[in-house]
């Protein structure tokens, strides 16, 4: 049989390598697939940047209210734990997973349920979670601020995986078990009678002297997100996916404060009231934060529309103000402009150190330049992230990295064959939440294709497409 995987993200990797293992019988050591010829199409290359797997850190857990999710969740801990063994590769640090419930403010009462039918999951799935008081949570984590929350649930088992290099070792072991990977663009799928019978794709600027082409397979799966879309939108009616600018950003805290921000000391969280989340310290990029929430883009800007949000959690016109132009030291009326932002948010709040500007942060990908956050919108961020973590309000943006969520209105997956089409699967709309699931659900995907009953139930992923239509996953 021959598989072509379209998309060398952490999805398009674990899928083809487990398919390759499971060609060659199984063996983590083996070289060859067997009857069983699996290419994967990638065309910049596993973790490059601007990709959802090409940051440096991503949340792993398995609390979730949907029981699915946390099952999927639950078992992807599992695999990343074994695969670090087993490629001798530390992919994950699991240092534990904090979530922070509001005592009141809007959602405060949606996000205890939510909570609460997490804790149940995970427990019923044999997994831990720790439900502590404000004051045990300040006690356990001194630089974060409880004052206003009602609990925290700790999922110890929980923490982050270390996303790019995850994927390239995957990569790497995918390659080893005899996946064949091919620098390109794919540009079409092939079909004949109903079957798909392979995929047109054209080499990319790296890949000189080759020719593109069609690649033939019997069985094609797109796991390339909201572009895979595209290619399967021909023969179902479409996906209802939508692509949404995201940016993370990392920060270098002075010390002492800074010390306690390490992760030898704080766990991952989600400030689900606030709709943050983040990651301690990790010795060698800073700080990470970030906001789930889409970034608006209306008339007024995403600047305004930033600022806007900050006043509707509660903070006044003057919080709206500093984020816009930056913290004033003269009189009420007086505009210090953007460059006051520019210098705060690159600099944090400087006190006569003579130091000189060090220049904007980095930005980790090629992004439209449309989607690389302003100066204003990195400056309001600290903002919201130093009500949790005060330490912050001192800190220099030292990078941002962007990226996208392909996404569902639901959240929910889009996993399963594609209808009409003998053959062709479609993986993706991850909605920000793909590595955590990738190694459980790309493990039942390769499963699937290869005729076995897979690990996990695919159904609640199946495919909507169409008018209405729903594949269906067996």
């Amino acid at each position: 049989m021959r598989v072509a995987v379209v998309g060398g993200g952490v999805f398009g990797q674990v899928i083809a390598w487990r398919l390759a293992l499971l060609g060659a019988g199984g063996a983590l050591g083996s070289r060859s697939a067997g009857g069983l010829q699996v290419t994967l199409v990638e065309p910049r290359g596993p973790a490059n940047a601007g990709s959802g797997s090409g940051d440096r850190s991503r949340i792993v857990r398995a609390l979730y209210d949907e029981p699915f999710f946390a099952e999927a969740g639950f078992h992807g801990l599992r695999l990343w734990g074994e695969w670090s063994r087993a490629l001798g590769v530390r992919l994950v640090e699991d240092i534990g997973v904090a979530y922070l419930v509001r005592r009141e403010g809007q959602g405060a009462a949606a996000f205890r349920a939510w909570v609460a039918k997490g804790v149940g999951h995970v427990r019923a799935l044999g997994g831990e979670v720790v439900e502590m008081s404000p004051g045990e949570a300040t006690r356990r984590w001194p630089a974060m601020q409880t004052g206003d929350l009602e609990s925290v649930a700790f999922e110890p088992g929980g923490g982050y995986g270390r996303a790019a290099l995850a994927t390239k070792t995957i990569a790497r072991a995918g390659a080893a078990a005899g996946v064949t990977h091919v620098a390109g663009r794919v540009t079409g799928i092939e079909e004949r009678g109903g079957k798909v019978t392979g995929i047109r794709w054209d080499p990319n600027e790296s890949n000189v002297g080759a020719a593109g082409g069609v690649i033939a397979a019997d069985v094609v799966i797109v796991a390339s997100g909201f572009a895979g879309a595209a290619l399967v939108g021909p023969f179902c009616g479409g996906l209802p996916i939508t692509r949404i600018a995201h940016w993370a950003s990392y920060w270098d805290v002075p010390y002492p404060e800074g010390a306690a921000l390490h992760e030898s000391g704080l766990p991952a969280w989600a400030d689900l009231g606030a709709e943050l989340y983040g990651f301690p310290d990790d010795g060698e990029c800073g700080f990470k934060a970030a906001s789930h929430a889409p970034r608006p883009r209306g008339p007024d800007g995403p600047d305004a529309a930033i600022a806007n949000a900050l006043v509707s959690k509660g903070s006044d016109a003057r919080v709206r103000r500093r984020a816009l132009q930056g913290p004033t030291s003269g009189s009420p009326g007086s505009d210090v402009g953007l460059s006051r932002v520019r210098r705060r948010a690159l600099q944090g709040p400087t006190s006569g150190s003579g130091s000189s500007d060090p220049g904007p942060p980095a930005v980790h990908a090629p992004g439209e330049a449309s989607d690389a956050p302003s100066l204003a919108e990195i400056e309001a961020l600290r903002e919201r992230v130093a009500l949790r973590f005060p330490a912050i309000a001192r800190a220099r943006c030292r990078s941002v990295y962007l990226c996208a969520y392909d996404s569902t209105a639901d959240e929910r997956f889009q996993i399963g064959p594609v209808p009409n089409v003998e053959g062709l699967w479609f993986v993706g709309a991850m909605s920000g939440h793909g590595f955590k699931h990738a190694p459980s659900l790309g493990t039942s995907v390769a499963e699937a294709v290869m005729g076995a009953r897979p690990t996990l139930d695919l159904s609640p992923y199946a495919l909507r497409v169409g008018a209405g239509l729903t594949a269906r996953t067996g």
